[in-house]
């Protein structure tokens, strides 16, 4: 059953950047915008978000961003460096950073 609804959201839920209430408005499923050269952020939200740092926006595009690709079956890490631009960086984790000695060099 999991397999089902994980194939189904992504072309079941759709999202609009445009006024909700406006019958004219343009609704996209989140397989259309993360499947294709669409972007789920504007570039320059994407870009206003990155400079601002931490708060409130940054959250709710980091969270919309990764449900968006939860839903879609893909990496999250991945598609937030994508839509925000951020720089892949290689994965290292901390026993692979070396440790700095101590005052006795030690």
């Amino acid at each position: 059953m999991q397999a089902i609804v994980q194939l189904a959201a992504p072309r079941c839920i759709f999202l609009t950047l445009d006024d909700e209430q406006d019958p004219l408005a343009t609704w996209l499923s989140v397989d259309e915008l993360t499947t294709a050269a669409r972007r789920i952020l504007p570039p320059n939200l994407a870009a206003e978000v990155v400079r601002r740092g931490g708060g409130d926006a940054r959250m709710e595009a980091i969270e919309l961003l990764y449900g968006s690709a939860a839903l879609a079956g893909l990496p999250p890490a991945k598609l937030i460096q994508k839509e925000l631009g951020i720089p892949i960086a290689p994965h290292r984790s901390g026993s692979s950073t070396p440790a700095k000695p101590d005052a006795s060099g030690a």
